[in-house]
C-alpha cells in the first residue's frame, strides 16, 4: 500500500498534469506504468534523509516525486511546438533531487505553520471534500455533469483511474486513503490563501506578485524552522 506522504505528493501533483494532459495527448498505459513505478519504490523507505521538527522526509518520498516530475515533462515536451504555437508555454525545466527535498521541506514547514495558526480542516471537511471530487469525477464521466472540454476531461479522469490500477489499489482504497492527506493539503491552501489575502488588492491580480510574495514568506517562514538534511547525496 501507497504510503501518506506518496499521497499527499500525488494529490499536490495530479491537477497539475491533468491540465498538462488537456494540451497534449498522454496515453493511458502511461499514467499506469507511472502509478507502477511509485508502488515499487518499497525500498529506501525507512531512510530518513531530511526532517523538519518531528516530521520525517525519506529518500522514498524524494524518488516519488522525481518520477511525478519527469512525467510531467515527459508530457509537456511530446509536442513542445504545438504549445507554443498556441501560446500555451509551459516550463519544462528539469529539477534536482535537491530542488524536490526543498520542496518537500517548505510542503512540511507551511503544513506546521498553518496548524499552529489554528487554520486545520477538520477529518469530516476533508472527507466531504474527497466525496465531492470523486462524485463530480464520476458524474462527468457518466454524462450527468457537463462541462468544458467534455471528452478531454473524461480522458483526464480515465488517465487519472488507470494511475490508480497502476499503484495496486482498488479506487475505494485509494480515496478512503487519502482523506487525511486532503486534511493536510486543504490545510496548507487555508495558510496560502490567508497570506495572499494580506497583498493590495490589484497586486492579487497578478499572478507573478503573488508568486512572488509567497516565495518571499516561505523563505522568511524557513528561518524561524530546524531544518536538518540528514543525508546530501541523495
Amino acid at each position: 500500500m501507497i504510503k501518506k506522504k506518496n499521497i499527499i505528493i500525488i494529490l499536490t501533483t495530479i491537477m497539475a498534469l491533468l491540465v498538462a494532459s488537456i494540451l497534449v495527448a498522454q496515453s493511458s498505459n502511461s499514467w499506469f506504468l507511472l502509478g507502477n513505478n511509485i508502488s515499487k519504490l518499497k525500498n529506501d523507505s525507512t531512510v530518513v534523509v531530511a526532517k523538519v521538527g518531528d516530521m520525517e522526509i525519506t529518500k522514498r518520498d524524494v524518488e516519488t516525486q522525481m518520477l511525478f516530475k519527469k512525467f510531467q515533462n515527459d508530457i509537456l515536451n511530446e509536442n513542445a511546438s504545438e504549445l507554443q504555437s498556441s501560446n500555451n508555454i509551459l516550463s519544462t525545466q528539469s529539477l534536482t533531487k535537491e530542488d524536490v527535498l526543498n520542496d518537500l521541506i517548505n510542503n512540511d514547514i507551511l503544513y506546521e505553520e498553518a496548524q499552529k495558526e489554528g487554520l486545520s480542516i477538520s477529518y469530516d471537511e476533508a472527507k466531504k471534500f474527497m466525496e465531492n471530487t470523486r462524485d463530480t469525477m464520476n458524474a462527468i464521466i457518466s454524462g450527468k455533469l457537463k462541462c468544458a472540454n467534455q471528452k478531454e476531461a473524461i480522458d483526464d479522469i480515465n488517465n487519472f483511474k488507470e494511475y490508480i490500477k497502476g499503484l495496486g489499489m482498488s479506487e475505494d482504497e485509494y480515496w478512503n486513503q487519502s482523506i487525511k492527506d486532503y486534511q493536510r493539503v486543504l490545510t496548507v491552501a487555508k495558510l496560502k490563501n490567508k497570506i495572499i489575502s494580506t497583498l493590495p488588492e490589484n497586486d492579487r491580480k497578478d499572478i507573478d506578485k503573488i508568486n512572488k510574495y509567497f516565495d518571499q514568506y516561505k523563505n522568511t517562514l524557513r528561518n524561524s524552522y530546524k531544518v536538518e538534511i540528514l543525508d546530501n547525496n541523495l
